[in-house]
C-alpha cells in the first residue's frame, strides 16, 4: 500500500481534494477529525486541566471549549507546545494504527490529510507528498469570505502557517486550485492513476508483510486503549 501525505495552507482548497478523494472510495485518515476526537479522551481533558485551568472546560458536558482554548494557544507560542505535547502523541497513535488498518484491508493507496506534514514532520512516514496550493490572492479572499475574517484577521492566520512556497519545495507534486473545480478534480485523478502501485505489487507487498502488519496494529491499538 502507498501512503500519501495531503497537506496545503489555510483555504487554499485541501477539504476539497480530500471530499473528492472520498467519492472515489479513497480511505482518508483525517488528522482533523482524529484531532477532535482525541481531545474528547478523558486521559486528554485531565492534562488539560491541568495546564490550563477548568475555566476551558465547559461544565455542562465536561468537555474542552475549543474556542477558548484555541484562543489561547493561538497567539503563545508556549501554550501551543505543550498543548501538542499533549494531544500530538495520541494523535500520532490513532493516525498509524488507521494507516496499518487500510493496510491489512488490502488498500492499495490511502491517504493521510495533515494539515502540519511537514511541521509535525508527519512527512517522513508517507511515500509521496502532495501539496494544494493556489494563489496568495485567491487564498486571502477565500479565507476572508469562509471565515468572514477582516483582511488583517485572514493575513495573520495566513502568516502564522509555514508558507506555501516551503511546502511547494518539500512536496512530490502539487494540486493547483486556482482554477475549476473538474480542472482540480482532473489533477487529483491523474495523482491517483500515477501513484496507485499494481494489484501485483500490493498482492506481493501484503504477503511479505501482513504479519508484522497485524502485530504492530495490535500493539498500537493496545497502546491506544491506555494512552
Amino acid at each position: 500500500m502507498l501512503i500519501i501525505g495531503l497537506t496545503g495552507g489555510i483555504a487554499t482548497g485541501k477539504s476539497s481534494v480530500s471530499n473528492h478523494l472520498k467519492e472515489l472510495k479513497v480511505p482518508i485518515i483525517d488528522a482533523d477529525k482524529i484531532a477532535h476526537d482525541v481531545i474528547k479522551n478523558k486521559n486528554v481533558i485531565k492534562r488539560i486541566i491541568k495546564e490550563f485551568g477548568e475555566e476551558v472546560i465547559d461544565k455542562t458536558t465536561g468537555e474542552v471549549i475549543r474556542s477558548k482554548l484555541g484562543a489561547i494557544v493561538f497567539s503563545n507560542d508556549e501554550k501551543r507546545k505543550i498543548l501538542n505535547g499533549i494531544t500530538h502523541p495520541k494523535i500520532k497513535i490513532e493516525m498509524f494504527t488507521e494507516v496499518l488498518y487500510q493496510f491489512l484491508r488490502g488498500e492499495r493507496v490511502a491517504v493521510m490529510d495533515v494539515p502540519l506534514l511537514f511541521e509535525s514532520g508527519t512527512y517522513h512516514f508517507v511515500n509521496k507528498t502532495v501539496v494544494v496550493s493556489c494563489s496568495k490572492e485567491n487564498q486571502l479572499k477565500r479565507l476572508m469570505l469562509r471565515n468572514n475574517f477582516t483582511e488583517e484577521e485572514a493575513l495573520s492566520r495566513i502568516n502564522s502557517q509555514m508558507s506555501l512556497e516551503e511546502k511547494i519545495k518539500k512536496a512530490n507534486k502539487v494540486i493547483d486550485n486556482n482554477g475549476t473545480i473538474a480542472e482540480t478534480e482532473k489533477q487529483v485523478d491523474n495523482m491517483l492513476i500515477e501513484y496507485t502501485p499494481s494489484k501485483i505489487k500490493n498482492i506481493v507487498t501484503y504477503t511479505l508483510l501482513i504479519i508484522p502488519t497485524a502485530t504492530a496494529y495490535g500493539i498500537l491499538k493496545g497502546i491506544s486503549l491506555f494512552y
